[in-house]
């Protein structure tokens, strides 16, 4: 009843003609390249962004405006803390830009957006109301009170906390709604709102303790306090396992088992060892994590502290970040990680979670650990004899002292095309085939024609550093007499550090290269920021054909294939009529049975860059078999595209040298969640290929703070 009075006396002045209570005054602003109608009352510490052309009525945008208005202090009165001052004014954006893109399966999102640079960042609402086609007067604010109270909570802490989000936005706005009570059945259904449920079903947790937790953590975060947490703008952000500790604490119990039961990792909310001299065995949240600790391993008792230590420094550990954890004293800080060696190694492990990455077994697993660089580098390392033991279903690994570990499968390198936006023309194919890796870097010579080079060398031969750092000679080879017979030399060197981890659709892996070109570079190193050819979709199990691809029985040229949903990229390597090696490249849709691909001129590597221009080479017919390990190509190209001596292939066969591309694995469970989501629209596109090679549009930082499940990503059942 006092939800309905308090809209209608928002309604009452609208139909009178806003002449009781003034309303936000529009004015535009640009950013990037676009134009936005903005929306802005008096200090109000929000904005409502709406690109042009805005298919929105004033009155309805002011109508929207007002009711959100009404709700905020509400809102931020349910968490006790209002969104950081660094991200104010936030931006609420009513429909799609390049500031808010679409995300598939999502129908909002909040993030951190860098769009003014790294030092003016905002908190950003994406809202997509425009495109959802109701009337903006009318709406409920579910959406954007649960997208706006993810702000409230991002910088403080580690996770955004999906199932405050859900639970205050519904209580706000229907209080006699199901959604209203987290120990409604719907919060026990799905991962990002499972943990609440339990909560609240089993401990009777209510609305006080969490409001009381949150300004507690709040403090903590102003007076850079907190156990392993990690620095950010501003301040220091905050663990679950301190959100989970202060529960403990309100409630008088033990509330890990709400947490495990919710599907959270158990290294994620905090587990406290006291460690005798004495061999022993010690067990944790029901027997999930053990440490034995051997005879003369320590000479007094210790108070040990698993937990999650926020972002790790340092380059990729095998695995996605839930599953770096910390050992550390339990009243010590981030300076006492790696500080306190034991005389003796102890026994430590831990029940591995399912790692959905190709289905990946558990037989795969072991354990890592980090490591310093003098000067303070961080790499890691796998633990010597770590792995699975079927026995005890653990991953299990000798640690010598504390510091900052990881679980998971062993890292198989990534697969795909691989381009720094500040080298717009260049490109790198990177690939496994077996334990190494497989680089081809398509450039341009120092008169700006197309030519590859090649290198392979096993992952992780870089003494002093990450498992995930490589390096290796560049190849360039040439097919003087067309016969097959090759001839290569070494025509440079690349160092490749990767890292990264998953996001949601999968791999999200970045790779910083060093490379030196003899004759381009002038024997100096360019430095490159790698990140992944962005377009199309995640790909299922059944299209796999990501991959590098030649001719058994005819070797020395190929393609190299990556594609991503309906979209397929592919690049041929081949040699021009003088046995130089040349490239083009083209993009489909893959119910297309012919590839048109162009081949550029471009500058050099170490020469002012320029925009490359771009002539057609030929073709590319494709046909893979329904498996994705074999096929034919009908390869028609040449370079100069006026040629007359073309590299035809026709219906010659392919065969993959590089190893599957692994790709993320759905559970059945999971996706039938997922499929009761709204999706709202297309997935954003990346630009046509064509003159703009290697180029996208580049993402705006979607910083969500390591989602806990789906953390900042809204997935309202409507």
């Amino acid at each position: 009843m006092e939800q309905s009075v308090r809209a209608l006396l928002i309604v009452i002045p609208l139909l009178i003609g806003f002449n009781a209570q003034a309303m936000p005054e529009r004015h535009t602003e640009t950013l990037g390249d676009e134009t936005f109608d903005v929306w802005h009352f008096g200090s109000d510490d929000f904005r409502l962004y709406c690109k042009q052309p805005c298919e929105a009525d004033e009155a309805s945008v002011q109508a929207y405006y007002m009711n959100f208005r009404s709700y905020l202090p509400d809102l931020i009165d349910w968490h006790g803390v209002d969104v950081v001052e660094e991200l104010k004014p936030v931006e609420m954006h009513l429909n799609e830009s390049s500031i808010c893109p679409f995300l598939s399966g999502a129908a909002g999102y909040a993030k951190i957006g860098y769009h003014r640079g790294f030092e003016n960042a905002r908190g950003v609402s994406c809202l997509f109301e425009i495109e959802r086609g109701e009337d903006l007067a009318e709406r409920n604010h579910v959406l954007s009170l649960h997208e706006y109270a993810h702000i409230i909570l991002f910088h403080r802490h580690q996770w955004s906390y999906e199932y405050f989000t859900f639970w205050s936005s519904w209580e706000l706005v229907e209080p006699d709604h199901p959604l209203a009570d987290p120990c409604d059945d719907w919060y026990g259904q799905f991962d990002f709102t499972r943990p609440i449920h339990h909560l609240c079903r089993d401990f009777g947790l209510d609305k006080s303790v969490v409001r009381d937790s949150l300004i507690e953590l709040d403090r903590r975060f102003r007076a850079n306090e907190g156990f392993l947490s990690n620095a950010y703008p501003g301040g220091q952000t905050t663990t679950l396992a301190e959100m989970r500790g202060l529960f403990d604490a309100a409630l008088n119990t033990d509330t890990a088992a709400a947490f495990v039961a919710g599907g959270v990792h158990a290294e994620l909310i905090g587990v406290d060892f006291s460690i005798g001299s004495q061999a022993a065995s010690y067990s944790a949240v029901d027997g999930r994590i053990q440490i034995t600790v051997p005879e003369g391993a320590l000479s007094e008792t210790m108070e040990l502290r698993l937990d999650k230590p926020g972002l790790a420094g340092g380059f990729l550990p095998p695995v996605y970040f839930p599953r770096i954890f910390a050992i550390a004293l339990e009243d010590g800080d981030d300076s006492d990680v790696g500080s306190l060696d034991f005389d003796r190694p102890l026994r430590f492990a831990i029940q591995p979670e399912s790692f959905h990455l190709n289905n990946r077994p558990h037989a795969d697993y072991h354990l890592v650990q980090e490591f310093r660089q003098p000067g303070g580098q961080s790499y890691w390392r796998p633990i010597e004899g770590s792995g699975f033991d079927p026995d005890t279903g653990m991953v299990v690994g000798d640690i010598n002292g504390t510091g900052r570990f990881a679980y998971g499968p062993k890292f198989r390198g990534p697969a795909g095309m691989f381009f720094d936006p500040a080298f717009n023309g260049h490109g790198f194919d990177i690939q496994m085939v077996g334990d190494e890796l497989f680089v081809i870097f398509f450039t341009y010579d120092l008169d700006g024609q197309p030519f590859w080079l090649l290198g392979h060398a096993p992952l992780g031969n870089i003494p002093l550093r990450s498992h995930s750092a490589v390096e290796m000679d560049l190849w360039k080879y040439r097919n003087p007499d067309h016969d097959g017979s090759l001839e290569g030399s070494v025509a440079g060197h690349l160092q490749l550090q990767f890292f990264g981890g998953w996001d949601a659709a999968g791999w999200n892996i970045r790779a910083n290269a060093m490379v030196s070109l003899d004759g381009i570079t002038n024997d100096a190193d360019v430095h490159m920021a790698l990140e992944p050819l962005g377009f199309g979709n995640a790909v299922g199990a059944d299209k796999q054909v990501t991959g590098h691809w030649f001719a058994p029985t005819d070797s020395g040229w190929g393609l190299t294939i990556d594609r991503k949903g309906e979209t397929e990229v592919a690049v041929a390597y081949f040699y021009d009529a003088d046995g130089n090696p040349r490239w083009a490249l083209g993009n489909r849709e893959i119910n297309e049975p012919v590839t048109q691909v162009l081949a550029f001129e471009g500058y050099c590597l170490s020469c002012p860059p320029i925009t490359p221009s771009f002539d057609v080479s030929g073709t590319v017919a494709l046909d893979f078999d329904s498996n994705g390990r074999s096929g034919t190509v009908d390869l028609d190209v040449a370079w100069p595209a006026t040629a007359d001596q073309r590299w035809h292939r026709p219906n010659a066969t392919l065969a993959p040298l590089s190893d599957p591309p692994e790709f993320r694995y759905i559970p059945e469970s999971t996706a039938a969640g997922a499929a009761e989501r709204t999706a709202l629209g297309p997935p954003a596109q990346a630009d046509a290929f064509g003159g703009k090679l290697w180029h996208i549009h580049e993402p705006n930082c979607l910083h969500l703070h390591h989602p806990d499940f789906q953390l900042g990503v809204s997935n309202m059942q409507r």
